[in-house]
């Protein structure tokens, strides 16, 4: 049993997983979505795959899966022009109230006052940048696919935020073949080549 980030889960990890299913067929993959802190053996998961904004215990060990970039999307009918993008009403999530503040602070920039809308779940801030709605902090594994399928657009690149995916377990990976081929599958994925837009 995997636990994994609700929205990395949604547009990254299921996109994706099938091709883990066929290179091993041996290895049967149960997701379960879930964020923040964990204790792994009393929710009954082998590993869990977070997001850095949390310390776990030290017993729990941590592999590195990719780092986080982050940058404003809008649908590409808003603007593809960077000059424009700030202007464009904001979008938030209850989830990460910060993004935007983080994100202006780490470029050196002054956010406009405009319209902005918030809400409860940061899978539901993509969705609504994806519809129009506005432009929100898209980290880029999150947001890479509606890139590239042109359902979003990143005029202002991404940039690290100093945070990062990880593999959580209980015991090192390398001590169970299936967790071993699980983390080398998922870092291949993250090691796209056509990644690195922007800074």
């Amino acid at each position: 049993m995997v636990s994994c980030e609700p929205t990395l889960t949604q547009r990254w990890l299921i996109p994706r997983i099938a091709t883990f299913s066929a290179r091993h067929p041996e290895i049967v993959v149960h997701i379960r979505a879930a964020g923040g802190p964990i204790h792994l053996e009393r929710e009954a998961v082998d590993c869990a795959i977070r997001r850095s904004d949390f310390e776990w215990p030290p017993d729990v060990h941590a592999e590195g899966i990719i780092e986080e970039r982050v940058g404003p999307v809008c649908a590409p009918a808003l603007t593809t022009k960077a000059s424009r993008l700030l202007r464009l009403p904001r979008i938030h999530s209850e989830t990460r109230l910060d993004a935007w503040d983080r994100w202006a602070a780490d470029a050196g920039l002054a956010l406009p006052i405009v319209p902005s809308q918030t809400f409860e779940h940061f899978y539901l801030s993509l969705a609504g940048a994806e519809a129009g709605l506005g432009v929100a902090i898209g980290p880029e594994p999150l947001v890479i696919d509606a890139l590239r399928q042109r359902r979003l657009v990143a005029p202002l690149g991404f940039r690290r935020n100093g945070f990062r995916y990880v593999m959580l377990s209980r015991a090192p990976v390398r001590l169970d073949v299936r967790k071993s081929k699980l983390l080398a599958w998922l870092r291949e994925q993250a090691d796209d080549p056509s990644r690195g837009i922007g800074p």
